[in-house]
């Protein structure tokens, strides 16, 4: 008997299986040159945005706060202020999307599972990063001006700092990790493509394909008072559950970062793939026996 036509068509099974597993969850497509926080009605992508402004401007009247643009196919965030001295960077903005209170967001956003696992894949380019004054914030070493921070279903995760010529991890208490958790062998400025694993309570970020960060998922503290762009105040989103954060949540450090595409990508269930597989090899034991 010819089992090479069953071998095939069992192996284009387990693919397209695999495949339909592996269906991304589209959370921004920079394409349709709409904002990410537009509503339903204007576009599928519905995030809620914040920012917060600077009032410790030149103008009192007239604080500086962040833009947000869309244009060829990308939305610019840009948090830089035109204040040169001292350098203030008091300005937070940006994205947030949950499928919970107190953010309304995407209700089709899928349960981020620390365990059986997912992938966010984002396309960003850090077009300009400023620190900020040392004597105005002590915390200026430890944090970046775009950050993304991921927290899954029991509400662990990560949140991941880009500079232009670094990224890191940020630890439970909001320092610069160490070790495998902070790459500074990296430039972030051209639009490049991430992807962020995470899995059996793990987590890898690759960047074009190349392994850049890698660690364990964490519980962050809460922060009394300092609330995330977007969220309530005094709400401590680093409790949140299924919650994505993309922008600058620092007043040490702002940036300037173009977004082209943000997705889900459920991690295909190894038991169910090996099941799949275990009742093909039966049909074809089965087939053969009786061939």
């Amino acid at each position: 008997m010819n089992r090479t036509p069953i071998i095939a068509a069992l192996s284009s099974l387990l693919l397209a299986t695999a495949a339909h597993a592996a269906i991304p969850v589209v959370l921004y497509d920079g394409s349709d040159t709409i904002n990410p926080n537009k509503t339903l009605a204007q576009s599928p992508w519905n995030w809620t945005y914040g920012a917060t402004p600077d009032t410790r401007a030149t103008n009192p009247n007239k604080p500086e706060s962040a833009t947000v643009s869309a244009a060829a196919g990308v939305t610019t965030l840009n948090s830089t202020q035109i204040v040169a001295s001292p350098v203030n960077t008091d300005i937070k903005a940006g994205f947030n999307i949950s499928n919970a209170s107190p953010f309304f967001g995407n209700a089709n956003m899928p349960v981020l599972d620390p365990t059986g696992g997912f992938k966010l894949d984002f396309n960003v380019a850090v077009t300009a990063e400023t620190a900020g004054d040392t004597t105005l914030h002590t915390d200026v070493a430890d944090r970046a001006g775009f950050s993304v921070i991921v927290l899954t279903s029991n509400a662990t995760g990560v949140e991941i700092g880009f500079r232009q010529n670094q990224i890191f991890t940020q630890t439970h208490d909001f320092h610069q990790a160490t070790g495998t958790e902070i790459n500074s062998l990296v430039s972030t400025t051209a639009m490049s493509s991430y992807e962020l694993a995470i899995a059996g309570g793990n987590y890898t970020l690759t960047q074009n394909g190349s392994l850049v960060l890698s660690g364990s998922l964490r519980t962050y503290d809460a922060i009394a008072g300092a609330a995330l762009p977007g969220s309530a105040p005094n709400d401590n989103v680093y409790h949140q559950q299924n919650y994505i954060f993309m922008g600058d949540d620092t007043t040490a450090r702002s940036a300037t970062v173009n977004i082209a595409y943000v997705a889900l990508n459920p991690i295909p269930e190894p038991t169910s793939l090996t099941l799949l597989a275990l009742g093909a090899t039966g049909l074809l034991a089965r087939r053969t026996r009786r061939a």
